[in-house]
């Protein structure tokens, strides 16, 4: 899959249509993995939550949608053909939700400035299309 270089006008579209993308500063981007990635500055419960999205998507025979900033992730959409997760974890200000085929998380953390917008423009687009 082809990586497209995104303007801030232009990461909104491609957050909420799933496709790769970095920033012209390569800060902030989005990627498919096929592996759990490596944590970056992720806390420990967040990474096994990340981790455990994996282990879903092996068994179902899903994908995860990566978002970035810097090295961290910051979001992730699982993805899978019949992938539906059925979770209590219902904080809407983590952003966290479930449906059929498309699981949304959003870390609570912010560790930085720029990550704290980063983080605002996941949520705002991933989660538009996962309600």
């Amino acid at each position: 899959m082809a990586t497209t270089f995104v303007n801030r006008q232009t990461v909104k579209a491609e957050l909420a249509n799933l496709r790769e993308f970095k920033n012209h500063s390569k800060t902030f981007y989005a990627r498919w993995e096929i592996s759990c990635p490596r944590p970056g500055r992720l806390s420990d419960a967040d990474y096994a939550k990340l981790k455990a999205e994996f282990a879903l998507c092996d068994l179902y025979d899903g994908h995860v949608y990566v978002v970035y900033s810097y090295a961290t992730p910051i979001a992730w959409a699982a993805v899978g053909p019949d992938y539906d997760v059925q979770t209590e974890d219902r904080n809407i200000d983590r952003c966290h939700y479930s449906r059929s085929k498309y699981h949304v998380t959003v870390v609570d953390d912010s560790f930085s400035g720029t990550t704290s917008k980063h983080k605002g423009q996941a949520r705002a687009w991933l989660c538009s299309n996962a309600i």
